[in-house]
């Protein structure tokens, strides 16, 4: 199962096959199992709310770029359902908040565009 988004689950749909195909994101997505981690009074550190993760893209062109822009209509945040790259290299489905860059770099061809996801709530089967 590659990467996917989609706007709802049954809409999943691989990144390479989209109606503009975008390029997977390089190396393994940047997941983090919780939203922040806290130091405890005994010196241990708790991991605090839900899942999220990065997708980092190391160039994308203008289209590619358009492509992903229409899962974040907003250009700000919004509610998309991904299939990511685990650290154990399992795939596994989330629905959550897709944040759009503040800034991009385009110069041409967008460099280092990152997508962040966040409050991920697992849907489906994972692989």
């Amino acid at each position: 199962m590659p990467y996917q988004i989609g706007v709802a689950e049954e809409s999943l749909t691989d990144l390479a096959s989209l109606t503009t195909p975008v390029p997977y994101p390089k190396g393994k997505s940047q997941y983090r199992p919780y939203a922040v981690f806290r130091k405890l009074g005994n010196g241990t550190r708790r991991g605090f709310g839900l899942p999220r993760t990065r997708w980092l893209f190391g160039v994308l062109s203008q289209e590619e770029r358009d492509q992903l822009a229409v899962f974040c209509p907003s250009g700000v945040s919004d509610t998309v359902y991904i299939t990511t790259l685990l650290p154990d290299d399992s795939y596994v489905s989330y629905v959550g908040t897709v944040h759009w860059p503040e800034e991009e770099d385009y110069q041409p061809g967008y460099f280092n565009f990152v997508l962040e996801f966040t409050d991920l709530e697992e849907v489906g089967g994972g692989s």
